[in-house]
């Protein structure tokens, strides 16, 4: 596929750097990975740091309630926390018995980054949007190094289903929830999704399926990477700021996916067709500038093939993770659009995006739909 187009960086991009030059968001220059965890662990308190700072300006932390709980993996043997976010109006206008739609989330950061408080600025923006009637359950999976592929995806399936198993407890209608996740997160949200569908078949409870910036493909067995030459995203954008070549190859092999079965397992945006029958409705949203876009692309062309319901979003010429910068003005689009994909979800009179047509998001320039 050559979408060379997409991956030119955004007239938002080179404004909002020319702006900031105190960011120096085009950076790619990584500090030394001799220690991953050391690496992980600072990267993650200075998130948590800035998160409450953009929670206090916000005023969002008056505007939502969480509570966290224990879930058990690993066959009891340890446990990870699912932090639940309420809209205060939720909370107001729902009596306590009323079962409410939720939205389970897994967070992004190449299943080495990520705690439960770095997800209360997202989670919180989302279950604020969604106002009354829905809630956020945001996931917290072990990660690398300490934990090796798959114990992600298997704490993630884990997870949903100790929510569908206390959905009373936790005041959820298990006939409406939405699974999802922003970039790894987004693997472990498809990969729960099609467990269920290999286990459940027909009987499946996940209404709907949410896939941000989406990690689909292990680099190892990506069908366009080298095949498509300058063509493909993996080349065209290994030089891309937030997340270039040498840190997703870093999250890559951390994650120690080294066999054939277990690369395989991880690359869930390459299922045969016969697997992917029966899919729920699933909305996709990719960054033009990410070496991750093919693979997004490609998934949503899949699910089309076999009728799955698509809505599908490009952020054109924008990088991965651009959301890391709450000012960008296409970071408060990329919420709306989240929150407006979890609805569509719901919403059993939804209507699907036509085959191959996405709606193309250009931050200040008008939007427009566009055929890839």
């Amino acid at each position: 596929m050559d979408n060379t187009h997409l991956s030119e960086p955004s007239a938002e991009w080179l404004a909002f750097d020319t702006a900031h030059p105190e960011l120096a968001i085009n950076n790619i220059d990584d500090p030394p990975f001799d220690d991953p965890a050391a690496f992980r662990d600072a990267v993650n308190a200075a998130k948590e740091d800035s998160v409450r700072s953009l929670l206090a300006r916000t005023g969002l932390s008056e505007k939502v309630t969480k509570r966290d709980f224990p879930v058990p993996v690993d066959g009891g043997r340890e446990s990870i926390n699912a932090r639940v976010y309420r809209s205060k109006t939720t909370t107001n206008l729902n009596p306590p018995e009323t079962a409410l739609p939720a939205f389970i989330y897994f967070h992004g950061g190449g299943f080495l980054l990520g705690t439960p408080s770095t997800e209360d600025l997202p989670c919180s923006t989302w279950a604020s949007l969604l106002g009354p009637g829905v809630l956020v359950v945001s996931v917290c999976y072990r990660h690398a190094p300490e934990y090796v592929f798959p114990a992600q995806q298997n704490d993630a399936w884990d997870a949903v289903q100790w929510v569908f198993d206390n959905a009373q407890m936790l005041g959820v209608d298990a006939a409406r929830v939405v699974v999802g996740g922003v970039s790894s997160g987004g693997n472990l949200a498809a990969g729960v999704a099609l467990r269920e569908l290999d286990t459940a078949g027909s009987k499946k409870r996940v209404k709907g399926l949410v896939l941000g910036m989406p990690w689909l493909v292990h680099r190892d067995v990506h069908p366009y990477r080298g095949k498509e030459g300058e063509k493909s995203s993996m080349v065209q954008c290994r030089l891309a700021p937030i997340m270039p070549e040498a840190r997703y190859n870093l999250f890559t092999d951390l994650l120690r996916a080294d066999t054939t079965e277990k690369r395989q397992e991880f690359s869930v945006g390459l299922v045969g067709e016969e697997r992917l029958q029966g899919m729920p409705p699933t909305a996709v949203l990719v960054c033009g500038r990410d070496m991750l876009r093919d693979e997004g692309v490609g998934f949503a062309e899949r699910l089309e093939g076999v009728g799955t319901m698509t809505k599908k979003h490009m952020f054109q010429g924008l990088p991965h993770a651009f959301t890391r910068y709450y000012d960008l003005p296409s970071s408060k689009r990329f919420d709306e659009l989240m929150v407006e994909s979890i609805r569509w979800c719901l919403d059993d009179g939804r209507e699907a995006d036509r085959p191959g047509v996405w709606a193309m998001e250009k931050g200040e320039v008008l939007n427009s739909d566009q055929t890839l």
